[in-house]
């Protein structure tokens, strides 16, 4: 009696315990939904020119459509068409003369060396005057202890020391350029037969980059799309990078919307969220892109009362393509929270706290180690996928005696081949991998010093490599830190801060490349410029190899908005004319994988406790980890 007593209690306590159970499950089992109102919206791209032009004609309407590649406007330069003049004046010149004979080139050359050296005599001059002055002004203050110490600590402000740096700097531009005109002299004389034809060369290579310039002075339609503003017409000048029209994608790509203040502390970016037109015929799902950084008033056509002023926080949401939707139509944005999941997460994460984390992070289910059986391990900096091949080549910033190696990957992990850069004897802190066509790629040192403070010369490489049945072979090289260097004491601007400031400060560090047709995209780690990063481009990259020099014409720049303050970029792709950018963070191991719209930051994947290193791509993104040298890298596929 007492058992049948004691398992009827058992039974009505483990029914209380599941009643309880289930009102527990009903309790947080019911979703919450927040609606809120948008408009359907796109991208804006603005189109300029890099140089200084005059609008010829503009071929289109603000709101007409447009087919990609189509012409929108023709520009003229008329100073770019002066200087073609005058180079084809003097190539005319020079095939109806029979040119300097030996005697003429050897004064000459002597005529520029004597110059040289009276300008360098006197400049020297200046320079020992000024620390005359120094050395006078030391030997009248030696008694005044108080005037020493000041002295002694203000070295570094004097101005006559500033006086006598600059004269050196001067010195040495000087140096540079007779240097130049010597070294073409000498060259005639080598070749005195032909000076004619030394000379003819070099103005051909001039007149064929201003043509190629000049050609392609006329604006295209990048993508197929709707035409947004016109900000000029025909016979009107333009200064460089002024915006002269905009082009707006065919149909909306993202949706700006606007959250209650009470409620926007609900949704953060990376959410899930339901876009549906104002009729409920067309639905489709989007992600939190972003969101705003401060309260903003709602814009009147979102208003239900135009009297009633609502105030909330812009969030962009990114939709797919081909979505149905009109640019500019209203919409509502749904975001669907379901409580259960809260409930059974933080219950699981009590239970078993260590492997939901990792799979919350993804940190280790969601991607894969690199297999290799090399006795050294590959720290993944940057990969490409070669479509030939259906393989990855993987570079790793740290080889055993910095040897310039490739690593053929499938896309297990499992390395295929290890492949040494013929041509290349050493090659240290490889940061950067980029495609220039199907066989043929660029690979970069970060440009950055050890961390012994040193910067050796097999840190400053960018080469050009034949990649050709799994063979590589060095074809080019210069040195990058230098002919930066040289574009820091031309350049002008911004453009001469931030790498004047790269240099004097040595915080140079390249992180990631990019080739898009024949412009070289470079993404730098450090340093920020107004306290962003920065990526720079390099037009017509390929003949830096030929004349060792980039010219200011070559080079522009963009500097990235909306990046988190303790990430920095890690590696950059272009697919389609889209740019996507990997980051790292400053301190421990996180980072993220952004999409680069209008020059801001757009966050499509975070990481937690990975820390990326290298985008490769083959339809789908994969994504390279950094895992410090203990282990071999990890990688994930993203999918687009």
């Amino acid at each position: 009696m007492n058992n049948k007593i004691q398992g009827a209690a058992l039974l009505f306590s483990t029914l209380i315990i599941l009643i309880a159970v289930l009102f527990v499950i009903g309790a947080y089992s019911h979703s919450e939904t927040t609606h809120f109102q948008g408009i359907a919206d796109s991208a804006e791209t603005v189109i300029n020119s890099e140089s200084s032009v005059e609008i010829k004609k503009i071929l289109v309407i603000e709101g007409q459509k447009v087919s990609a590649g189509e012409k929108l406007a023709e520009l003229t330069n008329p100073e770019l068409a002066l200087r073609i003049s005058d180079i084809n004046n003097q190539l005319l010149q020079l095939m109806s003369e029979k040119g300097l004979d030996k005697a003429e080139i050897k004064s000459k050359l002597i005529q520029t060396q004597a110059a040289e050296q009276a300008v360098v005599n006197d400049l020297n001059a200046q320079i020992r005057s000024l620390e005359n002055q120094i050395k006078i002004n030391k030997e009248l203050s030696s008694g005044l202890k108080s005037f020493q110490m000041k002295q002694n600590s203000d070295d570094l402000k004097n101005p006559i020391m500033l006086q006598i740096e600059s004269l050196k700097i001067e010195i040495a531009d000087r140096k540079k350029e007779f240097g130049a005109s010597v070294q073409m002299y000498r060259e005639m004389l080598a070749n005195s037969d032909a000076p004619v034809k030394i000379q003819s060369e070099r103005l051909k290579e001039e007149l064929e980059m201003l043509t190629e310039k000049s050609s392609n002075l006329a604006i295209f339609a990048p993508f197929e799309g709707i035409i947004g503003n016109v900000y000029f017409k025909g016979g009107e000048k333009t200064a460089p990078f002024t915006p002269i029209l905009s082009i707006l994608q065919k149909e909306p790509s993202i949706v700006k919307g606007y959250i209650h203040e009470s409620l926007y502390s609900q949704i953060k970016a990376g959410d899930t969220v339901t876009v549906v037109s104002i009729d409920g015929k067309k639905k489709i799902s989007g992600v939190v892109a972003g969101l705003g950084n401060r309260i903003v008033p709602y814009p009147v056509r979102l208003l239900k009362l135009p009297d009633f002023q609502l105030w909330g926080r812009e969030i962009t949401v990114k939709i797919p393509e081909s979505n149905g939707f009109i640019l500019g139509e209203k919409v509502t944005i749904i975001f669907e929270t379901a409580r259960a999941d809260s409930f059974f997460s933080k219950l699981l994460s009590f239970l078993k706290p260590a492997e939901l984390s990792a799979k919350e992070t993804g940190s280790s289910f969601d991607s894969k180690e690199i297999k290799s059986d090399e006795s050294v391990k590959i720290e993944a900096s940057g990969a490409i996928f070669i479509k030939n091949i259906n393989l990855f080549a993987v570079i790793s910033d740290e080889t055993e005696k910095k040897t310039p190696f490739l690593f053929l990957m499938d896309k297990t992990g499992a390395v295929k081949e290890k492949i040494k850069i013929e041509g290349l004897e050493k090659i240290d802190d490889v940061e950067s991998i980029a495609m220039i066509d199907n066989a043929n790629i660029l690979i970069s040192s970060s440009l950055s010093y050890s961390q012994k403070g040193e910067l050796k010369d097999h840190r400053k490489i960018l080469a050009s490599v034949k990649l050709e049945n799994k063979k590589a072979v060095m074809t080019n090289s210069v040195d990058l830190y230098a002919l930066l260097s040289d574009l820091a004491r031309s350049g002008k601007g911004e453009l001469n801060r931030f790498l004047s400031m790269a240099i004097s400060e040595k915080t140079m560090d390249i992180e990631g490349m990019s080739v898009v047709k024949n412009a070289l995209f470079i993404a730098f780690k450090n340093p920020l410029l107004n306290k962003k990063p920065v990526i720079l481009k390099i037009a017509d990259f390929m003949n830096i190899f030929k004349t060792k020099n980039i010219k200011s014409s070559q080079v522009s720049f963009s500097s990235v908005a909306s990046m988190p303050e303790n990430e920095r970029i890690s590696d950059i792709y272009n697919s389609d004319d889209q740019f996507y950018f990997t980051t790292s963070c400053n301190n421990g191991r996180c980072g993220g994988f952004y999409e680069l719209a209008d020059n801001k930051a757009v966050l499509l994947k975070r990481f937690e406790t990975l820390k990326p290193e290298g985008i490769a791509f083959d339809g789908n993104f994969y994504i390279f980890f950094d895992e410090g040298g203990h282990n071999n890298s990890r990688f994930m596929e993203i999918k687009r």
